[in-house]
């Protein structure tokens, strides 16, 4: 075999066997890795079948692939038998040459499925995404399928996003390892698919297979944050009850008086005794009705609706855009790094050229930025709008009902002193008189 064909031919020079393996199992792995790309591309990619008939065709293992890179794996595993034989670890004398060759064994699985496996999986995953504008057929499906540690489901709705966050296993077996990939990973089997022509080979622009991996990861998340904004906006300018309590905000702003800024009913008092029911039935009209007790408040059972708490979907959103939509952010962005990187090393194009060729992406991240700027934006201005005012509100209630209490105090202590002079014998008639 290819082992005795090394030894023979190099004179039993160690230091070039080794050389000679290395360089060996390093372009086998790149030749075998183009020949399945185009197995790939011709077999599965290609097939003209509706999505799921092309999923369980490459799921079933129908495409020769698999066998192609089993080829590969008994021909390195050969050649690592003869490695470990003339080999000279456990001497003390093993060289840095032995032990890259030994790491190149040793992560062959891995690089076959993180050269190989995931970025199969990556196109696989785009076209049935693509899939009405591919092959004219919308329909959405699940699917389940027998997977290394048991079912696994898989949403067409939903594919791009558990596979770039690491979630999804490896689909096809084409090595021992499957081990989830992280989101790290899944990065590198991007980049290498770029620089091993996998997508040059499937005639698929990287423009729009970024564009639609960012959007796909994103997307619910992007549709309940531009819900959510549309929403609050919406209801912000349609309740009057709201512009009247920024307009009383603004008025007691530049006032110390605890004088009530506007007329109140007596039944309002239990809401506010400075603004009365207008916290509730701005409130009302603007968040999702759920009430907070305020604490300190007397022991009067005071409710209030607080402007700074927006209603629970609207907090929701506000952290989905903070954090989920910052990481589709990060990963388009490195994406399109990747890319921008492979433009200059292996076409040397220029900065013009380059914004041409990533116009897609750079739409996408825009429209993801901007709305993640803008719902953060709007929700700081509308809490440094009625937040303060809120609290400011909350204070003067306080202020409130403290003096409430002490003249209640004050007049319940006259009444004891009256009552106590009434029961004396010895007060005189006309100050009893007086004090009836």
């Amino acid at each position: 075999g290819m082992a005795e064909i090394l030894y023979t031919g190099l004179h039993s020079n160690e230091e070039k066997i080794l050389k000679a393996i290395d360089a060996y199992v390093r372009t086998e792995f790149l030749y075998t890795l183009y020949q399945s790309h185009l197995l790939a591309n011709e077999n599965i990619f290609k097939a003209p079948l509706p999505p799921i008939k092309l999923l369980r065709r490459a799921i079933e293992e129908r495409t020769g692939i698999g066998e192609l890179w089993g080829r590969y794996r008994s021909n390195v595993d050969s050649l690592r038998d003869f490695y470990e034989r003339i080999s000279k670890r456990g001497k003390g004398n093993a060289d840095t040459g032995q032990w890259e060759l030994k790491s190149l064994f040793d992560g062959m699985d891995r690089n076959i499925k993180i050269f190989a496996s995931y970025p199969h999986m990556m196109i696989l995953f785009h076209i049935i995404s693509d899939s009405p504008s591919r092959h004219g057929i919308g329909v959405d499906f699940d699917m389940g399928y027998m997977g290394s540690h048991g079912i696994v489901q898989l949403d067409s709705r939903n594919l791009m996003g558990p596979l770039f966050r690491g979630e999804q296993e490896p689909l096809f077996n084409y090595s021992k390892d499957m081990i989830k990939s992280n989101g790290f990973e899944m990065l590198y089997s991007f980049d290498f698919a770029l620089r091993t022509h996998l997508f040059s080979v499937t005639g698929i622009d990287p423009d729009v297979f970024v564009a639609q991996v960012v959007r796909r990861f994103s997307g619910p998340n992007l549709n309940l944050v531009r819900d959510s904004l549309d929403l609050m906006k919406q209801r912000l300018r349609s309740s009057q009850d709201y512009k009247n309590f920024i307009k009383l905000c603004k008025t007691s702003e530049k006032s110390t008086s605890l004088a009530t800024p506007h007329s109140i009913d007596l039944m309002e008092l239990k809401y506010s005794p400075y603004f009365g029911n207008l916290i509730l039935l701005s409130t009302v009209g603007v968040g999702d009705r759920g009430e907070m007790i305020i604490p300190g408040s007397g022991g009067l059972g005071k409710k209030a609706l607080g402007f700074n708490y927006f209603d629970s979907t609207y907090s929701e959103a506000i952290e989905v855009a903070r954090v989920d939509l910052a990481s589709s952010l990060r990963l388009g962005r490195a994406m399109k790094s990747s890319y921008v990187s492979y433009l200059k090393e292996v076409f040397q194009l220029s900065d013009q050229e380059i914004l041409s060729r990533t116009k897609n992406t750079e739409k996408v991240l825009n429209e993801l930025s901007s709305l993640r700027e803008e719902i953060l934006n709007e929700t700081k201005m509308r809490y440094k709008e009625s937040g303060p005012c809120f609290y400011q509100s909350l204070v003067k209630d306080a202020k409130i009902q403290s003096e409430v209490l002490k003249a209640e105090q004050a007049y319940l202590r006259q009444v004891y002193r009256e009552i106590t002079e009434l029961r004396n014998e010895r007060t005189p008639e006309a100050r009893r008189q007086d004090i009836e």
